[in-house]
């Protein structure tokens, strides 16, 4: 073994050994002995660049009466939708501006993905899928809007301004 060899080698070994005793001192109680937390990517899936939200489902969009009792904040809900956000209000609340942490699949009419946006010291997902009507395997009915958020389940939207199918058919003026 050279001369040049061993001193590498050395240094290596050195290395390694200060790098095993920073992770034992970890475990112990000591203070500050904790590790910073690895930040780790949201999700490594998905269309790259992100693209943009599809134009037919830009615009305002209010809560189908009858949904909003469901809603956070227990009243209405009101959504934004830009290309590459989506603002969410509803009475009582504080508004949130999501935006795309991945998207699966787009759509001429719909967007697949999750859309999240600040809450604390972290984020909380306003949806996972916008999909304009019809859809009757999703029971979306034309000029609606189903907004999913995974787990939460998903509720429907319809165009700000827009009269309710039901009171076009009865005569009977929204308050929407």
């Amino acid at each position: 073994m050279t001369r040049a060899t061993a001193l590498l080698t050395a240094a290596l070994l050195a290395a390694c050994s200060r790098e095993r005793a920073d992770d034992l001192a970890m475990t112990t109680n000591q203070p500050g002995a904790e590790r910073p937390a690895q930040v780790v990517p949201i999700d490594p899936i998905g269309i790259r660049p992100i693209p943009a939200i599809p134009f037919a489902i830009q615009g305002c969009w209010n809560s189908v009466p009858d949904d909003d009792s469901d809603e956070p904040g227990g009243g209405p809900i009101r959504l934004i939708i830009g290309p590459a956000r989506i603002e969410q209000s509803y009475p009582g609340g504080q508004p949130a501006t999501a935006t795309a942490d991945f998207v699966e699949r787009v759509t001429a009419t719909s967007i697949e993905g999750r859309f999240s946006a600040p809450d604390g010291d972290g984020r909380m997902t306003i949806a996972t899928s916008l999909i304009l009507g019809p859809d009757d395997r999703l029971g979306v009915a034309a000029g609606e809007l189903r907004v999913a958020e995974g787990d939460a389940g998903s509720y429907f939207l319809r165009r700000c301004g827009q009269q309710p199918q039901h009171a076009l058919d009865t005569g009977v003026k929204s308050g929407t």
